[in-house]
């Protein structure tokens, strides 16, 4: 089990579940493509960026703080109005990035973001009840999504030349949060 949360400064958090092998065999990150069918759902709730404190708060008063990461406000500059934190977590492994100045990332955000709010996602779930049944258009967006997201954390990992990217303490907060929040089912 995989989960991508993505959040945006005074925008949204978008959050998918999906079922996948993360690894190969071989320990290597895999990066094959996505079925529609692993996705599960999608969940979304608003928060806003502090800039006082460097610090996101949430709807239900949770927050965290972000001042350990200079190149998060390196580019609150270059894109004030969309700039996101970025994690893939699982079990035995877990992922955390911020999105940098490059396009590419920018543009995978993007169109997630887009594809939340052209389909209503107004801060409510969309649960996709039987993955055996037939694909639909929604579940396909996601796959394909993920599928070049997980295309970008490979990339990344060898131009640092890491087999796997480590784990930050903001995830660990990040994660506590949604541990503790009732008023948001992120887990099913």
């Amino acid at each position: 089990m995989a989960t991508l949360v993505l959040g945006g400064i005074k925008d949204m958090c978008v959050n998918y579940m999906c079922m996948y092998r993360l690894y190969d065999d071989k320990g290597r990150l895999n990066t094959d493509p996505i079925s529609g069918l692993h996705c599960k759902s999608v969940h979304l709730c608003f928060f806003e960026y502090q800039q006082s404190d460097n610090s996101v708060r949430l709807p239900f008063g949770l927050a965290f703080n972000i001042t350990s990461f200079q190149r998060f406000r390196v580019d609150l500059k270059l894109v004030p109005k969309m700039k996101l934190v970025a994690s893939v977590q699982i079990p035995f492994l877990k992922f955390q990035s911020i999105a940098s100045r490059y396009g590419s990332h920018r543009t995978f955000i993007k169109t997630l973001l887009d594809f939340a709010r052209n389909n209503n996602f107004d801060g409510l779930s969309l649960k996709f009840l039987n993955l055996y049944d037939t694909v639909d258009v929604d579940r396909v967006s996601l796959a394909s999504l993920l599928t070049n997201f997980r295309k970008w954390i490979a990339t990344d990992a060898t131009n640092r030349s890491l087999p796997r990217l480590t784990l930050s303490h903001i995830l660990t907060a990040q994660q506590n949060m949604l541990k503790e929040s009732a008023s948001i089912n992120f887990f099913h």
